[in-house]
């Protein structure tokens, strides 16, 4: 679901085989893994990966605000490499609904907490957008090195 999942869609140029698939979701699995994911679960086209929920992180951390995600391989109509990249930012919104309750139950100033705490999730949500549409293509330039050797 839109708000709660991010979907990035990018292609390798370069002519699909079944066969190489698997070093690109290892070399995906390489940089994820430098981002210290709890849990990685592998099928034959598809690698996902899930953070806990009350795990610490530090704020500038990607995997921060996700409690999990996907990376898919898969043939384009050009028979180039599609991947895939979603995450889910269930995580993000969870923390911002706790927030902004208890700042509302503590300070009882409905207008103007509400209108900050409005602003703080488009400023958080773009935010986490944005890094995370860097961390897609960041990874697709990886996975697209690793066919090159």
């Amino acid at each position: 679901m839109y708000p709660f999942e991010l979907k990035f869609r990018n292609t390798i140029d370069k002519p699909y085989q079944a066969k190489q698939v698997k070093y690109l979701l290892e070399s995906a699995q390489y940089e994820l893994e430098l981002y210290k994911p709890d849990e990685f679960k592998k099928g034959k086209n598809w690698l996902s990966f899930k953070n806990r929920f009350f795990r610490i992180r530090m704020i500038f951390d990607i995997m921060e605000s996700t409690d999990g995600g996907l990376v898919e391989v898969s043939e384009t109509k050009e028979h180039t490499f599609g991947v895939t990249y979603t995450v889910s930012l269930m995580r993000f919104w969870v923390r911002m609904i706790v927030f902004f309750v208890i700042i509302l139950a503590t300070t009882r100033q409905l207008i103007p907490i509400t209108i900050i705490g409005l602003l703080m999730v488009l400023f958080g949500w773009l935010y986490a957008f944005l890094r995370h549409r860097w961390f897609s293509n960041y990874l697709v330039n990886k996975m697209t090195k690793s066919l090159e050797r």
